[in-house]
């Protein structure tokens, strides 16, 4: 166990499940992780008034 400075309380490691390990690294795709580094590094990535309208749709009820 560690110690956060933040609020001095023990954290404990929980560990991931194997087949959750599993998918992760069937699905990840080291090209595409880069890539999407390399466009942040360039672009300064996104800001949030970037992502307003998706976060909206998720809190509003479908109409």
């Amino acid at each position: 166990m560690s110690v956060s400075p933040r609020d001095e309380q023990p954290q404990t490691k929980t560990p991931v499940p194997s087949d959750v390990v599993e998918q992760a690294l069937r699905d990840f795709d080291e090209k595409e992780t880069l890539e999407g580094i390399r466009q942040i590094q360039e672009t300064g990535g996104l800001a949030l008034s970037d992502f307003y309208e998706e976060l909206e749709q998720l809190v509003r009820p479908s109409e």
